[in-house]
C-alpha cells in the first residue's frame, strides 16, 4: 500500500469510525473476502502473540486500490450486497 492509498484508507476509516484512532503505526491491510469474488476487506492487524484482524470497511468498488478488472465508471454493473452473498 503507496503512501497515498493509506492516506486515503485513513480518511475512509476516520469518516466510518470516528471513535478509532490510527496512526502511523497502525498496520493497515487489505484482504480478500471471498474468492474470486473480487471483495476487499480494508482492516488493522494488531500482533501481541497471536494476530488479530479488525476489519474497518468493504471496498467493493475497488476503489482504494485500483483495479482494471473492477474499476469500471459503470459502478452499478458491481451490485453488492452483503446480506445475500455471506
Amino acid at each position: 500500500m503507496t503512501d497515498v492509498e493509506r492516506e486515503l484508507a485513513l480518511k475512509v476509516i476516520g469518516k466510518l469510525h470516528p471513535n478509532v484512532k490510527l496512526d502511523e503505526n497502525s498496520n493497515i491491510w487489505q484482504l480478500a473476502a471471498k474468492r474470486n469474488s473480487g471483495i476487499r476487506v480494508i482492516g488493522v492487524i494488531v500482533t501481541e502473540q497471536l494476530y488479530y484482524f479488525y476489519p474497518l470497511f468493504i471496498d467493493h468498488h475497488h476503489l482504494l486500490l485500483p483495479s482494471k478488472k473492477y474499476n469500471q465508471r459503470d459502478y452499478k454493473k458491481y451490485n453488492f450486497l452483503p446480506q445475500e452473498s455471506w
